[in-house]
């Protein structure tokens, strides 16, 4: 019988690697051009549109084009997993998709030489990268408004003015402002100051995400409905389907959206037994796209482990808190007082806010009803709770008995008097204003992350080392290592940027070593070792959390279905071609 060539929409797995190592290498080629200080900008251009210039690495990222499946399927899966290291750290896209480049080459070498299962690599891997964030972590050192300034002028490619203007920031409102980004109608940079209160719990789904550019859920003027307890039982969760029906799911079906009310719920949590009365909600806003999104404006915020959050918020916002009866004849006396709702007014025990942004992480309410006099000035019901709240703190540090509640009470404190500061970009041109938005949109996020989880090494130093540490610790003895692959794909990084090489030589190892030596990264524009290359101490965590995903998402994927035979050009495909 004479051979026959079976055509198919498969793609085998030595073909698959060979297009994802090599789909791989153009994106870390690509991004490595606009990688750290002698990075340059990479223009690009959308249909109808200017052409635009910009350093920032996941947005290049998402404007490389692939016409073959395999290769657009992954650069898509990059974009995606990369976005949590834009929304938490602002910067790092590029070290992520340089070190899933050099790691997926090694564990590829590894593979074949070791005779070791792809499932066994990624479990070491996975083993590997949990211990390294767990060294990088209890590096941690807290952050000074000093350091703040540093991380900006590194976030910002040494962009003075702006790093002066962000620390300046931090210098009169504390280290628990939060700063947003917008775009100015003119040439000058401007800031906007509100008052307003933070809760640290964001949005309950991403589905309810109205912004993506921000990643946050962003709802004006809405009402805001405070539950003190789980909403965990039918009569509970009564309520939340009444206003969630009123406000939004009436009005919708009708078309009638000048009707829809914005809403917010805020929650301890929501019981298993009753999630489905929100399930349907965020089903449908998951298949809805962002911009329509804004139309349904709801958000959810649950995981508020602290009572005294939300009585706070009700104490600002106007609500009155919506409890948990267990004695039926306690919940009509109440009932009949006004302190607690029925179905009927569930309405009146809203809160209002100016509005309410919130990130994954955290919550803020913008200028709380009862926050500020007619005049803008600050109420005498604001400062009277603070007022007490400093009080109490102040007894408390005089015995210093109780160190807990004492760190809690600081945080209700910056919770109640955060502010909210707008930074409005402005430049000569719409492609001058964007890039200067894109430094700024870095340095903000790498500051506040640093503001709450304290700083480390910057440059990718924090991850090599951890591993670099790891490898010191491991048995040299045996011939496949974990740590060593992971470091040398860091050593190769390091010829990236700081030599423009696609590969670690002499060269970098006597750099590196000088680093070590030095217990720091050298600074690239000075060539001094000055302690000025800092970070979020999340930064190298975040990165190495997003490799690992990949390296789960794509290593562990040993074939591809194309959508078509006529689509199939893989076929054949081999490591000399």
């Amino acid at each position: 019988m004479g051979k026959f060539k079976v055509r198919s929409n498969i793609v085998n797995k030595d073909s698959l690697r060979v297009v994802q190592t090599a789909t791989l290498k153009v994106l870390a080629d690509t991004l490595t051009k606009s990688f750290g200080p002698n990075g340059v900008n990479t223009a690009y251009r959308k249909e109808k549109d200017i052409a635009r210039y910009t350093k920032d690495g996941h947005t290049i990222l998402q404007e490389i084009m692939f016409t073959g499946p395999i290769e657009f399927t992954m650069k898509q899966n990059l974009v995606d997993i990369t976005r949590r290291i834009v929304t938490t750290v602002g910067d790092g896209t590029t070290s992520a998709v340089i070190l899933a480049y050099e790691i997926f080459k090694n564990l590829c070498d590894a593979s074949k030489k070791f005779n070791i299962s792809d499932k066994q690599l990624i479990a070491d891997f996975n083993t590997a990268v949990n211990e390294a964030i767990e060294i990088i972590e209890s590096n941690r050192i807290e952050t000074t408004v000093e350091d703040i300034y540093k991380i900006a002028m590194i976030s910002t490619d040494n962009n003075e003015y702006i790093a002066n203007l962000i620390t300046d920031i931090y210098k009169q409102y504390g280290m628990d402002v939060f700063i947003d980004v917008g775009v100015s109608g003119g040439t000058e940079t401007m800031t906007r100051e509100h008052d307003g209160f933070t809760i640290p719990s964001g949005y309950g789904d991403v589905a309810l995400i109205n912004n993506t550019e921000k990643h946050t859920c962003e709802i004006r003027n809405p009402e805001i409905y405070i539950f003190e307890d789980p909403i965990d039982t039918i009569e509970i969760s009564a309520y939340m389907e009444k206003v969630i029906y009123d406000n939004i799911t009436e009005p919708a079906s009708k078309r009638e959206f000048d009707k829809v009310v914005p809403t917010i719920i805020v929650c301890p949590r929501i019981g298993t037994d009753v999630i489905s009365v929100i399930d349907d909600f965020v089903k449908g806003m998951a298949q809805m796209p962002p911009a329509k999104r804004v139309m349904y404006p709801l958000n959810i915020i649950t995981n508020i482990s602290k009572t005294d959050y939300l009585m706070d918020l009700a104490y600002l916002s106007g609500a009155k808190l919506i409890r948990k009866y267990i004695d039926p004849a306690l919940l009509k006396a109440d009932q009949e007082r006004g302190l607690a709702p029925t179905i009927e007014n569930i309405h009146n025990f809203c809160g209002h806010a100016e509005a309410v942004i919130s990130t994954s992480n955290n919550t803020k309410f913008i200028n709380p009803v009862l926050m500020h006099n007619e005049d803008g000035t600050l109420s005498d019901l604001y400062n009277s709770r603070l007022e007490d709240m400093k009080d109490k703190l102040a007894s408390l540090e005089e015995t210093r008995e109780n160190i807990v509640e004492i760190a809690t009470l600081k945080r209700r404190i910056n919770a109640f008097k955060s502010n909210l500061v707008e930074i409005f970009v402005g430049g000569i041109s719409l492609t001058d204003r964007d890039a200067l938005r894109d430094l700024v949109e870095d340095a903000v996020l790498n500051c506040r992350s640093a503001a709450i989880n304290g700083y480390g090494r910057g440059a990718n130093f924090e991850g090599y080392a951890a591993f670099d540490e790891l490898l010191c610790d491991s048995d040299d003895n045996e011939e496949y290592n974990i740590y060593q692959i992971i470091v040398d794909a860091y050593e190769n990084l390091y010829a990236r940027l700081y030599f423009n090489k696609e590969k670690a030589d002499d060269e970098v190892i006597r750099l590196i070593e000088d680093m070590f030596n030095h217990e720091m990264p050298m600074n690239i524009r000075t060539k001094q070792y000055d302690n000025t290359v800092l970070s979020s101490i999340k930064s190298d965590s975040n990165i190495l959390e997003a490799i690992n995903k990949i390296m789960g998402t794509v290593f562990l994927t040993n074939q591809f279905l194309v959508a078509d035979v006529q689509y199939n050009s893989y076929t054949d495909i081999t490591e000399e071609e």
